[in-house]
């Protein structure tokens, strides 16, 4: 790559971005978006003969990271996060119905 081409290529990128990527995306979580949008958006989705990415967050940690930006709960008591991952395998398991066949995931942060 030229070095005229590379600074092109900063230029046009070099711009604040999200930290990560959610669909919908967490701006469009209001009041006024009610389950049935989400039921749509991810009907959308699965019409989409794309690969997924996914976003997991699991905001257990045993202590809290100098560089974190999550939130978090700091504690060394794993059965403090069994509700949560209850939950959490119970959404993934909706999102595959709902997504029917777009299962191949490319990315995984």
């Amino acid at each position: 790559m030229r070095t005229g081409d590379l600074t092109a290529l900063i230029e046009r990128y070099d711009r604040p971005g999200p930290r990560y990527t959610s669909y919908p995306t967490a701006v469009e979580f209001h009041s006024g978006f009610t389950e049935r949008h989400y039921r749509e958006r991810l009907a959308a989705a699965a019409a989409i003969d794309a690969p997924l990415s996914m976003y997991l967050h699991l905001p257990f940690c045993e202590s809290r990271c100098a560089y974190c930006g999550c939130a978090v709960i700091a504690t060394t008591k794993r059965d403090v996060a069994a509700t949560y991952l209850d939950y959490l395998q119970r959404e993934i398991g909706m999102l595959a119905d709902a997504l029917g066949a777009r299962r191949r995931i490319v990315q995984c942060h």
